[in-house]
């Protein structure tokens, strides 16, 4: 079946994120932080509740953890938006991810193109993670098309896995370049879109 929509992860994907640079901060109490911060990617925990917990695990300010918290962005696209834009000339395109409602509007309002996209399927929305069949589900509402027109980038091999197992097309995602040739591979429309003045 030829390719309708066309479905990103967001972190390591369209953008990098990396925490290494803070895990000196959280050495005390990483895996406590990380529990706390998958709570609140599924939305069990709003912003009020996190912050003072994870700044009271941390020993961090609160005036200092906004900051703190999203400086594991580089926004530097990886997938350039003029790609994304030439897609959606002939394509739906969605996104796929989990995150937290903090972290997506930092981004958001740092790279407005993510706005653009056709749909957004977001862990804390849907009250799910991937690699959980709710969270896929709810994009297959959003594609408009069957399971088998989707084809889906994502940088862990599991959930691309399992995006394949339900029926979708699905690719690990390396770089640009290679999503490019990805997309050529699968019949997608792509160079005269990015060709046009």
């Amino acid at each position: 079946m030829p390719i309708q929509t066309i479905v990103f992860d967001l972190g390591r994907t369209l953008v990098h994120f990396d925490w290494r640079d803070l895990e000196p901060h959280m050495a005390h109490c990483r895996d406590q932080f990380f529990q706390l911060s998958a709570q609140y990617e599924i939305g069990q925990l709003t912003w009020e509740q996190f912050q003072p917990q994870a700044c009271a695990l941390l020993r961090q300010p609160a005036g200092q953890f906004q900051q703190w918290f999203c400086s594991i962005f580089d926004l530097n696209p990886l997938i350039q938006p003029a790609v994304i834009s030439a897609l959606r000339q002939r394509y739906r395109v969605g996104l796929l991810s989990n995150t937290n409602q903090n972290h997506y509007h930092f981004l958001r309002t740092r790279l407005p193109w993510l706005d653009q996209l056709d749909f957004h399927t977001l862990s804390y929305e849907v009250g799910a993670c991937k690699p959980a069949a709710a969270i896929y589900r709810d994009v297959e509402t959003k594609a408009v098309c069957a399971p088998g027109e989707i084809l889906y980038f994502d940088d862990i091999p599991l959930f691309v896995e399992t995006a394949r197992e339900r029926g979708w097309n699905a690719e690990v995602f390396a770089n640009e370049r290679q999503a490019l040739d990805c997309l050529r591979n699968y019949g997608v429309v792509l160079d005269p879109l990015l060709t046009r003045s």
